[in-house]
C-alpha cells in the first residue's frame, strides 16, 4: 500500500473516531442536562388525565404484575405515601391487574393503604384482567371494589412449595451430603421426603397466614369469618366477576370510568381533577423520546414465566406459581 493511501486511511480513521467521540459526548452532556431537570428522590410523575378548575384531585395508581419486594413495589408505596401527604388528593383508585405475589410485599402495600384511609381518604379498587390472591388481599382493604365483567378474582389462600427429586437422584446415583445444626434446618429439601413433623410445621405456618388473610377479607367485606374460611371462598378457588359479586366479594361490575364516578361520589368531589401517578422516565427514555419501559415490559410478558423462589410464602393465583 502506498504512503499516500495510508495517510488517507489514517485521516478517515481520525475523523470517524472524532465523530464517535463527539456523538457520545453529546449524549453525556444531554444526559447530565436531563438528569438535572428531573425531581430528586422521586421515581414517579403526576400525569393529568382530566383537568378541571377544581383544586381537588383523585389519583390513579396502577398495580400490575406479580407483587414482589422490588423497585416497582417501592415505587407503589411511594405513590401511596405521596397521595396520603397531598391535601388536594381526596382519594385514590388502585387500578389492578395482578395475580398477587409475595406475602410480605403484599402486606406492606396493604399497610400503606390503610394508613391513607386512616387519614380520611377513600380508596376504590378497579379490577382489570386478574386481581386475585394478593391482589384481592389489597382490594379487601379498600372502600369499594369495581371489577370488569371479565375479571378473574378470588384465590384467597396461601401457598409454599418445593420439588421432591429424591427418586430421580437415586436413579442417577446422586446422594446429597448435608451438614446441619438442627434436624429441621433442611426443611423443604428437594433431596428427600418430608417428615411428619415438617409437614405439621409448614401446614401450621400456611394455616396461620391464611387465618390472617381471612380476617382481612372478613373485616374489609363485612362477611362472617366462618363464611370466608369455608368453601367456596376458603378453598382458594378463583371466581369470575359475576360469581364474586354474588358472593359479595366485589361491589359492582364496571370499568375505570365507573370507579372514578364512585370515588367522586364517596369523596363528594364531582368535577375533581383526575391524575395518574406514572413511573419517572429514565435518562435514556427521555433522550430517545419514547417509552422504552413499555417496550421492555411487552418483551417480558411475551417470554415464558420463570419459577418464583422456592421456600417463600405467596398469595398467588393458580397458574402463576
Amino acid at each position: 500500500m502506498s504512503e499516500k493511501k495510508t495517510s488517507i486511511f489514517k485521516i478517515i480513521f481520525i475523523i470517524a473516531a472524532c465523530a464517535i467521540a463527539g456523538f457520545f459526548g453529546l449524549i453525556f452532556i444531554a444526559a447530565m442536562a436531563v438528569g438535572s431537570q428531573l425531581p430528586e428522590n422521586k421515581s414517579f410523575n403526576e400525569e393529568v388525565i382530566k383537568h378541571t378548575l377544581s383544586q381537588d384531585k383523585l389519583a390513579i395508581i396502577d398495580i400490575t404484575g406479580v407483587i414482589m419486594p422490588d423497585k416497582n413495589n417501592e415505587t407503589i408505596i411511594e405513590m401511596i405515601k405521596a397521595a396520603a401527604k397531598d391535601d388536594q388528593v381526596k382519594g385514590i383508585i388502585l387500578n389492578m391487574d395482578t395475580p398477587g405475589g409475595g406475602v410480605t410485599a403484599t402486606d406492606v402495600i396493604y399497610h400503606e393503604v390503610q394508613k391513607l384511609r386512616n387519614k380520611g381518604k377513600k380508596v376504590i379498587t378497579c379490577m382489570q384482567s386478574v386481581a386475585a390472591s394478593g391482589g384481592y388481599y389489597l382490594a379487601a382493604g379498600s372502600d369499594y371494589i369495581v371489577a370488569n365483567k371479565t375479571t378473574i378474582t378470588g384465590s384467597i389462600g396461601v401457598i409454599i412449595s418445593t420439588w421432591n427429586g429424591k427418586d430421580m437422584l437415586e436413579k442417577i446415583g446422586v446422594k446429597p451430603q448435608i451438614y446441619k445444626s438442627g434436624r429441621l434446618k433442611d426443611g423443604l429439601s428437594p433431596s428427600r421426603n418430608p417428615t411428619a413433623e415438617e409437614n405439621a410445621i409448614f401446614d401450621g405456618m400456611v394455616g396461620e397466614m391464611f387465618d390472617s388473610f381471612a380476617e382481612i377479607v372478613a373485616k374489609g367485606r363485612n362477611i362472617p369469618l366462618e363464611e370466608v374460611k369455608a368453601s367456596p371462598i376458603g378453598d382458594a378457588r378463583i371466581f369470575t366477576a359475576q360469581q364474586a359479586l354474588d358472593l359479595k366479594l366485589i361491589d359492582q361490575l364496571g370499568y375505570l370510568e365507573d370507579a372514578i364516578a364512585k370515588l367522586e361520589s364517596l369523596t363528594s368531589t364531582q368535577g375533581a381533577t383526575i391524575i395518574k401517578y406514572k413511573n419517572q422516565p429514565t435518562v435514556m427514555e427521555a433522550l430517545m423520546g419514547a417509552d422504552i419501559r413499555e417496550a421492555s415490559e411487552s418483551i417480558k410478558e411475551s417470554m415464558p414465566k420463570l419459577p418464583l423462589s422456592k421456600g417463600g410464602f405467596y398469595y398467588l393465583t393458580p397458574g402463576f406459581y
